[in-house]
């Protein structure tokens, strides 16, 4: 008898297994860098091909919100996720921080990834934080 265990488990087969669940999580979130936005490292992930779409999670939320609905909207837009600042893989500022600050770094990353008018949607204080800059068309 092996213990708990009817049969004997081969180290092939675990590895091919681990393979296989290590080869979809890579394929499900496609990790990307980091980039500074005033002294604060915002991490970010592309999804997708076609026109640029930003989804701006909420405050205190991070990009993870967006799980639920990624995998339909990739089929339709090249999708921009984010996790604001002092939210999950972004780094926090030592300082307070305002609303304005959130939206200069959504603009940042817009600028760094040379979107030309992309989409926009924001969750909660997501969609405020944005339009709130005055740059932006809302409906």
């Amino acid at each position: 008898m092996f213990g708990l265990f009817q049969k004997a488990i081969s180290p092939n087969l675990i590895f091919k297994t681990l393979q296989k669940k290590i080869y979809k999580i890579s394929k499900e979130r496609v990790f990307m860098p980091k980039f500074t936005c005033n002294e604060i490292e915002i991490y970010y992930e592309i999804h997708g091909e076609g026109y640029p779409l930003v989804l701006i999670a909420g405050l205190g939320c991070d990009m993870s919100i967006w799980d639920p609905i990624l995998d339909l909207l990739k089929r339709h837009f090249k999708i921009i996720i984010f996790d604001n600042r002092g939210v999950g893989r972004s780094s926090s500022p030592s300082q307070p921080y305002t609303i304005s600050d959130m939206a200069l770094d959504t603009w940042n990353l817009i600028a760094k990834l040379e979107l030309h008018k992309p989409h926009v949607l924001g969750h909660s204080m997501g969609g405020v934080y944005f339009t709130r800059n005055g740059k932006i068309r809302s409906r």
